[in-house]
C-alpha cells in the first residue's frame, strides 16, 4: 500500500468546490465565491466550460455563468477535469502526459456518450468515472517517476497491468483506487477507478 500523505492532493479550492456541487443546496454565488480564490482552476473552468468536450450551447465567459449554465453535476465534471489536467501537466509536460489526457478525456467523453443513450442521469458520473479511470498512472508518475518510466519502456508486449506488477508490485488501478479514496471520491466512482 502506498502512504497516502506522498499522494499528489487537490487545491483546497477545488476540493470545496467538489463538496458544494455535490450539495443540492448549494448557493451558486457561494461556489463562484470559492472559484475565484484560485485563479488557474478559475481560467481552467472557463476555458474547459467553452471547449467541445462539454457541449455548451453559448460561450460562458464568467464564473457566474459557468455555474448556471454548466449546472452542479457538470461543473464537478469540469473541476476534475481541470485538476486532472493540472496533475498530468504537472509531470514535465511530456509528449505520454499530453496522450494520457488526451485518452482520459476522450474516455470521459465515450463514457458520457453510452450513458446518455442508456442512462441519462448517470452521464456526468460516467464522464468522471472515464475520465479518471487512470489516475493512477498519474499518481505512480508523481510518486515513482524513475521506476514509471521502466515500465513505460519496458512494455514491448508485455500488458501494463503485468508490466507494472512486475516491475512496482503494485498496478494504477490498484494507485487509482488508494488515491480516489484519500481524496475522499464517492464509493461509485473510486470501485470505478479500481476496476
Amino acid at each position: 500500500a502506498l502512504d497516502g500523505g506522498e499522494f499528489p492532493t487537490l487545491p483546497d479550492v477545488a476540493m470545496r468546490v467538489l463538496k458544494l456541487a455535490g450539495d443540492d443546496d448549494a448557493n451558486t454565488r457561494e461556489l463562484e465565491r470559492v472559484l475565484q480564490r484560485d485563479q488557474g482552476l478559475a481560467a481552467r473552468v472557463l476555458c474547459l466550460s467553452n471547449s467541445a468536450h462539454f457541449g455548451m450551447r453559448q460561450t460562458v465567459s464568467t464564473l457566474s455563468q459557468a455555474v448556471i449554465l454548466l449546472g452542479l453535476r457538470r461543473l464537478r465534471s469540469v473541476v476534475l477535469a481541470a485538476c486532472t489536467e493540472s496533475l498530468c501537466r504537472s509531470q514535465r509536460s511530456s509528449f505520454k502526459d499530453r496522450i494520457l489526457w488526451q485518452h482520459s478525456v476522450a474516455t470521459g467523453v465515450a463514457a458520457r456518450v453510452l450513458a446518455e443513450r442508456g442512462a441519462p442521469s448517470s452521464a456526468e458520473e460516467a464522464f468522471v468515472g472515464g475520465l479518471l479511470h487512470d489516475i493512477g498512472r498519474i499518481a505512480l508518475v508523481h510518486l515513482v517517476p524513475q521506476h514509471y518510466a521502466k515500465v513505460d519502456q519496458g512494455l514491448l508486449g508485455i500488458e501494463l497491468i503485468e508490466a507494472e506488477e512486475t516491475h512496482l508490485g503494485l498496478t494504477h488501478t490498484e494507485a487509482g483506487y488508494q488515491l480516489a479514496r484519500h481524496w475522499d471520491f464517492p464509493d461509485s466512482l473510486v470501485e470505478c477507478i479500481r476496476h
